[in-house]
């Protein structure tokens, strides 16, 4: 199972990071490839609360079905997404020098031999890694706006 883990600091308090970032409707605004988030459970985002959800990927289309499995307030926030492309993403938040630093994980479950070989190459996860940075760096950008 492929997984990646990369970290940035952030010139904003942690409590307006984690803010952004665990709002669902601020979701597909930092993952670029997310295109659809939809029937949250619950207004208030806790453990347990569901989503549903649409991801594109090389030109294809998968669904499914997110849970929250951890929300402590401006220390950490998970979720998993099960359906067509299974994920499960990890957040840390810890406040440095007025500012935040900001560890995200994520671990793919990737289905099948062919998107195994996809997901296991370098290449691959030049790209995974890559994707990692970007999500960091538009919560960075939207977060010291």
């Amino acid at each position: 199972m492929p997984n990646v883990k990369h970290s940035i600091v952030i010139k904003s308090p942690v409590d307006k990071v984690f803010g952004f970032v665990t709002n669902p409707d601020n979701w597909t605004k930092y993952v670029r490839s997310l295109e659809d988030v939809r029937d949250v459970s619950s207004k208030v985002v806790e453990k347990g609360t569901t989503f549903a959800w649409k991801y594109r990927m090389l030109g294809m289309h998968f669904d499914g079905k997110g849970t929250v499995t951890e929300n402590v307030k401006n220390e950490k926030f998970g979720m998993t997404m099960e359906g067509g492309l299974p994920v499960t993403e990890n957040f840390g938040f810890k406040q440095v020098n007025g500012g935040t630093e900001l560890v995200v994980e994520v671990i793919y479950d990737i289905p099948g031999k062919i998107m195994q070989l996809l997901t296991e190459n370098p290449v691959a996860d030049k790209v995974n890694r890559k994707v990692a940075e970007g999500v960091l760096e538009k919560i960075k950008t939207y977060c010291e706006q």
